[in-house]
C-alpha cells in the first residue's frame, strides 16, 4: 500500500494565500507502463482534495521519470563528484512544472 503521509494544509494555504495561484499542478506518479499503483491513487485522491479545499483548478501531470531527470541535472553541475545528488525533489517539482508548461495548450476562445 501507499505511504500514509498527512498532509500539511495548514502550510498549504499559507502559501496559496501569498502566491495567489490560479491554479495547481500536482504529480501523479505512475510505472513505467503507465499502470496506476497506490501512490498513483493517493495522489489523484490528493488532487481532488486539494481542487475541493482551496476552490482552486487542479492539473496533474505525470510525473514518471521527473526524479531522473532532476538527479542528472544536479549530476550535472559544475564540481559535482556524488553519484546521487541530494536535493532530488525540489528539482523534480521544477521538471513537472516545466513539463507542465511546455505542453500544448487548446485554444478555449
Amino acid at each position: 500500500t501507499a505511504r500514509r503521509q498527512s498532509v500539511d494544509w495548514e502550510a498549504i494555504a499559507r502559501l496559496i494565500a501569498e502566491w495567489r495561484p490560479q491554479l495547481l499542478v500536482v504529480g501523479v506518479p505512475r510505472y513505467a507502463d503507465g499502470g496506476a499503483s497506490d501512490i498513483t491513487r493517493a495522489a489523484l485522491a490528493f488532487s481532488r482534495q486539494l481542487g475541493r479545499r482551496y476552490g482552486l483548478p487542479v492539473e496533474t501531470m505525470d510525473e514518471r521519470l521527473s526524479s531522473h531527470e532532476a538527479a542528472s541535472r544536479l549530476a550535472a553541475r559544475p564540481g559535482r563528484r556524488r553519484r546521487t545528488p541530494p536535493g532530488v525533489d525540489p528539482v523534480a517539482a521544477a521538471v513537472i512544472l516545466e513539463s507542465w508548461f511546455n505542453q500544448p495548450r487548446v485554444n478555449a476562445s
